[in-house]
């Protein structure tokens, strides 16, 4: 179904802030957030959450390093095994931490504050590519590790307003001849 500006949608998943992403071009988004090589060459949307979201309907999920939310634990055993961030941090709170606010908690509740923001740069969004998934491709090619930039895990489904939709045409030009394009005016994303 084709979207408009404006168009609500539901959905879960990955996010980040607005300023990580807006008006970069696909190569370098693809690189950033972990994307195989031409998954936005299709386009993209760029979503804008609406709904609040409360502190256990948010994993924490390290960068887009971690491609997925995982990391690599070493086992007592000598073994490797690939886990969540959340699991981890969480794994490793103690007690003391829960009493105190500290650790896990701490982080959470830093986390928590992006999910308050309703505008600006900090206002946690998704990137949906015009390309779906291939269930064909394994998933590390499909999803390789990004440049480091803040992601979260949404668990549950929420609220977003399509804030971007950035066409094939458009996904090409940014940082291209016309570097001087934006695919998004910053004045739109204040007003969503």
């Amino acid at each position: 179904m084709a979207r408009k500006l404006g168009d609500t949608v539901t959905t879960r998943g990955f996010v980040t802030t607005l300023g990580w992403v807006l008006n970069r071009p696909a190569v370098e988004l693809e690189r950033d957030l972990g994307f195989h090589s031409g998954r936005l060459s299709g386009g993209w949307l760029l979503l804008f959450l609406k709904d609040t979201v409360r502190d256990a309907e948010v994993e924490l999920a390290g960068t887009t390093i971690a491609s997925g939310g995982l990391q690599t634990v070493e086992l007592p055993g000598g073994g490797t095994v690939r886990e969540r961030i959340d699991t981890i941090a969480r794994a490793r709170s103690t007690a003391a931490d829960a009493r105190y606010g500290t650790g896990y908690h701490q982080q959470k509740k830093m986390v928590m504050e992006h999910f308050r923001e309703t505008g600006g740069l900090k206002r946690i969004v998704k990137l949906v590519p015009g390309i779906p998934d291939m269930p064909a491709m394994p998933r590390d090619e499909q999803y390789p590790s990004g440049s480091g930039i803040p992601q979260w895990y949404l668990q549950a489904y929420k609220s977003f307003v399509v804030g971007a939709i950035v066409g094939p045409d458009d996904a090409r030009r940014v940082g291209g001849p016309r570097a001087d394009r934006h695919w998004m005016d910053p004045q739109w994303a204040k007003a969503l």
